[in-house]
């Protein structure tokens, strides 16, 4: 038989391999017998072509072990074969050498309609056969027949599939629109909705079944009268889509949906209603109306403050700018003009320091900060606080700038004014300061002569008339000098210019010598004088003796003042490092409206008092200043004529006793007459200190002015210098750096001067000299000067 090769083999296969052959079998019979009853054959069979196999369907009296599977010659050729006598054409093939013993052999192709060929319908007979054509149209009526059932076949197979696939995707769409996580519907051409999914229900708080078949105007009828043109246009085929649709919510809070509407289609392709898919974007809304309220308020509270923020995107070439522009620039501002000139806001006279600032602090890593002015159009002088960050590429080209500014033209104003301010005041202290010091000068020169002669004539044989005018003259030559005394501390102490000096100091002898000397006025006056040292306050402390004894001599100078008759004492204890003193009186005492006052300056309790007692009022608050910068209080408890108690506390830590103290050594105890050189200007003062050292034995050399006490200096030998501080050609700080520059051995000299401020003290010292007298002076502060020169002067000659 011919191997002619199959036409449609692919197609072919996958037709066969699309049927269901059992589904197929009934039908193959029942043609197979058809087929052989109409060809008179023994044996009929279908042949399907199944790739490698030969599906085949036998017919009575035909054993399936027969067929090999090798049945394909009726496959192998397009048309019908006819073999009248198979063993003439092929007498060693097995059906024809042996069972079942074929002669005659006929197979008729079968076709689907598209003319694919899918097998083939055979018969055969152990007699031959000439060829038929009526058994042959018989054979092929029989194949069509065949060929027609494996079309309806196919048909329902296809029409199963397609269900299927239909089936599927409603299933999967209506999985889709059941949970998509937005809001489904669909409505018809009347508006009235068909479908709506979960979401849309829980967006819009209408259930399903209350939404199908309901009219969208009945649901929605605020929204349905907006919309209902757009829905108008969807209807002819549009689709619309709307980024913000306010729905009213029945629960009180109406919801926005950012939405799609559109049309959807029936099987003819009409327009058979609108789809609207939704999306809730209510928090969306409410984060985005904050964000802008917020943003409002920063733009107001921007405005408001004066500050300016902007920010220089280099990628987008965008130069946005929030708050108050027109403050700083007083006009447009670009990103080409940013780009062009960075400090573009800067005052062209601050850009130097500016810079300076921005390369210090970003090569510390550091954010820029500075303070400049602004470089505004319309010539305004802004100051402003300025912030600013630049971010810079891999390649070091700049990304992004980000800066601040603030108005402060107002804080600078208010600094400049304060500066003024200050200076003006400082000026003002400078000249109070300067007058005062004049005034000391001034009023001390003629004062040391009245105090001095006042000294040298005590020490004189006098009546006692005379003693007792010389009194009166000394006792108010020092009142002079105390009330001098408080203006010039009172000045100090409100310029901050009081300078403490912290040493140890022996407090039981400092108190002891200080109510010695009001004693002998208490005793005057009949008072008794009560001192009451506590051994816890005897022994060695480090503080401010000399304040501490101006302190405690103010507060029993006014007890003895203001008692006429009683008493006065002193009481002082240290517990824990605080040393409490108190001063109590029988005096006439004050009342609550005085003692709210009473430590303020030159206030006394009435103007009697000061016409009666006298004093300027400036005692009490110069102590309780004092207290106060001592770190510690001063507080008052009386009643009116009964007496007052006044409290000091101070703070005083225990200290050693110095390892030396310097012995004052009388000056006439020397071999010799001590030698005194003393330059001073003016003749009075040259005379008093002459009557006050030449009764004791002192030689006393003197000069006029600076220069002259340089020549005799350098070129004698004196064992104290007494030197002015004003006087002319020469004044006495150039004098005594002179001498300190040229002699040998070091001259003792004492600074002689009316200028009693620490800074004049602090400038003598500094200039070289070993102390400081202050006029007017006393007899007993020139003896000690001069027994502490000579004292010095023994100790070189023995070294």
């Amino acid at each position: 038989m011919a191997q002619d090769a199959p036409e449609h083999t692919d197609e072919s296969l996958r037709e066969v391999r699309s049927l269901d052959l059992t589904a197929l079998r009934p039908i193959i019979q029942r043609v197979c017998r058809l087929a052989g009853a109409l060809s008179g054959a023994q044996h009929a069979y279908v042949v399907l072509n199944e790739g490698d196999q030969i599906w085949h369907s036998a017919f009575a009296h035909f054993d399936d072990s027969l067929v090999d599977g090798g049945d394909s010659v009726s496959l192998r050729h397009e048309g019908g074969i006819w073999v009248e006598d198979a063993l003439v054409v092929d007498p060693d093939h097995p059906w024809t050498a042996g069972a079942p013993f074929a002669r005659f052999y006929c197979a008729t192709p079968l076709r689907l309609s598209s003319g694919l060929r899918i097998g083939s319908l055979c018969v055969l007979g152990p007699e031959p056969k000439a060829p038929d054509r009526v058994i042959e149209a018989h054979l092929s009526d029989c194949a069509a027949l065949l060929s027609e059932a494996v079309e309806r076949l196919r048909a329902e197979r296809a029409r199963q599939a397609a269900d299927r696939e239909t089936r599927a995707a409603v299933a999967l769409k209506e999985t889709i629109m059941r949970s998509a996580p937005v809001a489904l519907a669909m409505v018809d051409r009347d508006m009235r909705y068909v479908y709506v999914n979960a979401r849309w229900s829980i967006d819009t708080g209408v259930s399903r079944e209350r939404a199908i078949g309901a009219h969208v105007g009945d649901l929605f009828p605020e929204s349905y009268a907006q919309l209902k043109d757009t829905y108008e246009r969807c209807l002819t085929g549009e689709s619309v889509w709307s980024d913000r649709v306010k729905i009213p919510n029945p629960r009180g809070h109406d919801r926005w949906l950012r939405a799609e509407v559109g049309p959807w289609r029936d099987a003819d392709g009409k327009v058979a209603g609108l789809i609207a898919m939704s999306h809730d974007i209510s928090d969306v809304i409410d984060c985005l109306d904050r964000a802008e309220r917020s943003e409002q308020r920063l733009k107001l509270a921007l405005e408001i403050a004066e500050v300016l923020v902007y920010e220089a995107d280099y990628d987008r070439k965008e130069l946005k700018i929030d708050g108050a522009a027109d403050t700083f620039s007083g006009g447009d501002i670009t990103f080409d003009m940013v780009v062009a000139d960075p400090w573009l806001l800067v005052h062209p006279d601050d850009r130097v320091e500016a810079l300076k600032t921005w390369k210090r602090l970003y090569a510390e890593g550091l954010p820029f900060r500075s303070e400049h002015r602004v470089a505004t159009r319309d010539g305004r002088e802004v100051w402003a606080f300025s912030g600013a960050e630049m971010t810079f590429r891999p390649d070091g080209s700049p990304e992004r700038l980000l800066g601040v500014l603030k108005n402060i033209t107002d804080r600078k104003l208010s600094e400049e004014q304060v500066s003024r301010a200050r200076d003006a005041a400082e000026a003002a202290s400078r000249a109070k300061s300067e007058f005062l010091a004049n005034m000391s000068h001034e009023i001390r020169t003629p004062l040391n002569g009245v105090m001095g002669v006042a000294a040298a004539l005590a020490r004189t044989a006098l009546t006692a008339d005379q003693e007792e005018m010389v009194g009166l003259i000394r006792t108010s030559g020092q009142t002079l000098e105390a009330i001098l005394s408080d203006l010039l501390d009172l000045a100090r102490i409100e310029s901050g210019k009081l300078e403490l000096k912290a040493e140890p100091f022996a407090l039981d002898a400092s108190l002891r010598a200080t109510a010695d000397l009001f004693r002998p006025l208490a005793a005057e006056k009949g008072l008794d004088f009560d001192l009451d040292i506590d051994p816890s306050a005897e022994g060695w402390f480090e503080g401010d003796a000399v304040r501490l004894r101006q302190v405690v001599g103010n507060l029993l100078s006014n007890a003895v003042k203001f008692t006429t008759r009683g008493s006065v004492s002193l009481r002082a204890a240290v517990a824990r490092g605080v040393l409490t003193l108190a001063v109590r009186d029988t005096g006439i005492g004050f009342d609550a409206g005085f003692k709210a006052r009473m430590f303020e300056r030159f206030e006394q309790a009435d103007g009697s008092i000061t016409r009666r007692f006298g004093g300027t009022g400036l005692g009490l608050a110069i102590s309780s200043q004092l207290a106060r910068t001592l770190g510690g209080d001063l507080t008052a408890e009386a009643m009116p004529g009964q007496g007052a108690t006044f409290i000091l506390t101070l703070p005083l830590a225990p200290a050693s006793k110095p390892a030396r103290l310097a012995e004052a050594s009388a000056p006439m105890a020397q071999d010799r007459a001590p030698r005194v050189l003393l330059a001073e200007d003016h003749a009075v003062n040259r005379r008093v200190v002459q009557m006050l050292l030449e009764p004791a034995g002192v030689e006393l050399i003197c000069v006029e002015n600076g220069a002259e006490a340089v020549e005799a200096a350098l070129s004698q030998s004196f064992d104290l210098v007494l030197m002015d501080m004003q006087m002319p050609v020469m004044d006495g700080l150039t004098a005594i750096r002179a001498i300190r520059a040229g002699q040998a051995h070091r001259t003792p000299i004492w600074a002689l001067s009316a200028n009693a401020l620490p800074e004049h003290i602090r400038a003598s010292a500094d200039a070289g000299a070993d102390g400081h007298l202050t006029k007017p002076i006393s007899p007993e502060a020139l003896f000690e000067a001069l027994s502490l020169a000579c004292g010095a002067a023994e100790e070189a000659v023995a070294a």
